[in-house]
């Protein structure tokens, strides 16, 4: 997931705007929340993770 979203930077000129789509921005937003929501579970009620997330 940390590659796919480097993917969404013009490494050349990263003050360009990003080449996704607004579909794929979706896409990442929705696989970042299934992935916390994994996060949360797997740890536990004792563990607390914030979502410091722009998305």
């Amino acid at each position: 997931m940390s590659a796919w979203c480097q993917s969404s930077i013009d490494w050349a000129y990263p003050p360009d705007p990003s080449p996704w789509s607004d579909e794929e921005r979706e896409a990442l937003r929705r696989r970042a929340r299934a992935a916390l929501a994994a996060l949360r579970e797997e740890l536990g009620e004792g563990r607390q993770v914030r979502d410091e997330s722009l998305l």
